[in-house]
């Protein structure tokens, strides 16, 4: 467009790399549990899915894992806990949809066959 060199396409792995040498700036003892929780129950909702399981333990699990991630924010700002607050409530909004949809997707076939 204005002469402009785009990022090398080994950028993501730089990114990567300077990840790792960051210091890892843990507040307390229970994020780190709700840093591997998070982690636990992404990759159990991943292999429950894949593996054809059953489609309203993976959508369980995956909500589990994304309020198990808003608890393991850490409060600097006095501002943080809305943030969180506002993430935990739009989980609960969505989540009875998505239960209704994946209800409909294993109700309706039964029901016209």
């Amino acid at each position: 467009m204005q002469g402009r060199i785009g990022p090398p396409i080994l950028q993501p792995f730089y990114d990567v790399g300077k990840l790792f040498e960051k210091e890892n700036a843990v507040v307390t003892v229970t994020q780190n549990f709700y840093v591997l929780s998070y982690l636990v129950f992404m990759v159990v909702a991943g292999a429950l899915f894949f593996s054809g399981g059953d489609l309203l333990l993976v959508i369980f699990a995956f909500t589990l894992s994304h309020i198990f991630s808003c608890s393991g924010i850490r409060f600097v700002l006095p501002v943080q806990p809305c943030g969180a607050e506002r993430e935990l409530l739009q989980i609960i909004a969505y989540e009875p949809m998505i239960i209704l949809t994946a209800v409909e997707c294993i109700w309706l076939p039964r029901v016209f066959l």
